[in-house]
């Protein structure tokens, strides 16, 4: 199973490249698990769904096409990307995480004098840098490069 990050700043692309790298993996007929980190709490409590939060520690929705899980607990990425793996995942994305230690793409906007916000960020493992205004072609083609051959790891 291969794991990779895609991290940058807001609106640099994040999602936009992560949706590219999950079409071409399932394209191959490969599984892959999308992990997303959020700095907000995005639930509102006005769906019943949410609202079964409130008293509930775990909820379970089901739809015809699929099963959401919502916990109270908070899950590590470590133990995220174990169940990916358990799930039989050839493929784990996520998007953020830029503390994590994993390999990493760093999507980046170009600044004054040709500095990019790397040079502000900490990112370990990183492993490619595009700019996604000029670059998204040359990420995909690099991602497609990148998955052909993967390694359980």
């Amino acid at each position: 199973m291969r794991v990779l990050q895609i991290v940058g700043y807001k609106n640099t692309g994040k999602t936009t490249l992560m949706i590219e790298f999950l079409r071409v993996i399932k394209s191959r007929g490969k599984k892959v698990c999308a992990i997303k980190h959020h700095h907000i709490d995005f639930l509102t409590g006005t769906t019943d769904s949410e609202r079964f939060l409130e008293y509930a520690d775990d909820v379970i929705l089901n739809t015809p096409s699929v099963t959401y899980h919502s916990s109270k607990e908070v899950i590590s990425l470590d133990a995220q990307i174990e169940a990916a793996r358990k799930s039989g995942a050839d493929f784990v994305l996520i998007e953020g995480y830029k503390n994590e230690n994993y390999d990493k793409i760093l999507l980046t906007t170009p600044l004054i004098e040709t500095k990019t916000d790397r040079d502000d960020l900490e990112v370990t493992n990183c492993i490619k840098t595009f700019d996604l205004n000029t670059d998204l072609e040359a990420a995909v083609r690099w991602f497609k490069d990148w998955s052909k051959s993967y390694e359980t790891i």
